[in-house]
């Protein structure tokens, strides 16, 4: 795949944040729909899943080995599902283990789990783009975090109990939408749709770091600061993942009070994002040189 500084670099700086109506049809690609019909109401327990847009094919326990029913559970979607989660917390308060966060998880009945695809080889723990992005030289410095091994880092987590989510296909989103409501996630899945999407279920990652802010010990400053860089962190894995052909993220706004809150969480991670751009446009680099 050919690599266009140039090019690259305007789409970076063009990134964009686009406001649409609940019921205000929008397109993504070939495809057009409302944030109406791609959201689906919360119903039983939340399972933490990566923005990726591709169905689960199986839910497992890798100690037993046994599969794990999840079609009464809810994804909620974000850059490196559970791993992308910690890393998010701990991006803000790095003196919190892993094992506190994933036992606070626990303890409010969260289902932790990262994924990896169909390809991956017996054994083998691949498929994970956020994942991959961490094992990257420049990982450090888009993602404040120290760069990993990546399915070292998967494998650590799975002996702490976290599920291993299997994503089945190849990636055809051609856009990016953001859920600020709690009640609600996205499903990139519907008919509509047609896996069209990466996701970010906001609101839903909200409620949940305020259940795990008393367990932790921080308060409504640090929670909002996890916030913007779980934001962040998708924002940069959509841009790299995609090869730069998405920047922009179509936000759906709610109608109330509560769309000045979300709109400054995307413009403050955005601003920390561009302030990166170096760093991203040599990872865009890197993996289109293969």
């Amino acid at each position: 795949m050919v690599f266009d500084q140039e090019a690259t670099v305007q789409r970076f700086r063009e990134f964009k944040i686009r406001n649409v109506r609940i019921d205000q049809p929008f397109d993504v690609g070939t495809k057009r729909f409302t944030a109406n019909e791609v959201l689906v109401p919360i119903g039983g327990k939340i399972l933490l899943g990566c923005t990726d847009e591709r169905p689960i094919k199986e839910l497992v326990d890798p100690k037993s080995g046994n599969r794990v029913e999840f079609a009464s559970l809810s994804v909620a979607r974000a850059a490196g599902a559970t791993f992308g989660f910690v890393d998010a917390v701990r991006n803000v308060r790095v003196t919190v283990n892993r094992e506190q966060i994933l036992a606070a998880l626990t303890e409010n009945e969260v289902i932790t789990a990262n994924h990896i695809d169909t390809r991956a080889q017996e054994g083998e723990l691949t498929g994970c783009g956020q994942a991959a992005l961490r094992s990257m030289p420049e990982s450090g410095s888009v993602f404040d975090r120290p760069t990993v091994r990546g399915p070292g880092r998967l494998r650590s987590f799975e002996d702490m109990g976290v599920l291993r989510m299997v994503l089945d296909g190849d990636h055809t989103a051609e856009g990016f939408v953001v859920n600020p409501f709690s009640d609600r996630v996205l499903q990139p899945g519907v008919e509509v749709a047609g896996h069209s999407f990466f996701s970010l279920d906001l609101g839903v990652y909200r409620e949940i770091i305020h259940w795990v802010e008393g367990a932790l010990g921080f308060g409504e400053e640090v929670a909002h600061s996890i916030l913007v860089k779980l934001a962040r962190n998708t924002f940069a894995a959509v841009f790299i993942l995609s090869n730069s052909a998405i920047n922009e993220a179509v936000f759906i706004e709610r109608g109330d009070d509560q769309d000045s809150v979300f709109a400054g969480v995307l413009h403050e991670a955005l601003a920390e994002l561009k302030e990166r751009e170096g760093a991203v446009l040599r990872m865009v680099e890197a993996r289109m040189k293969g």
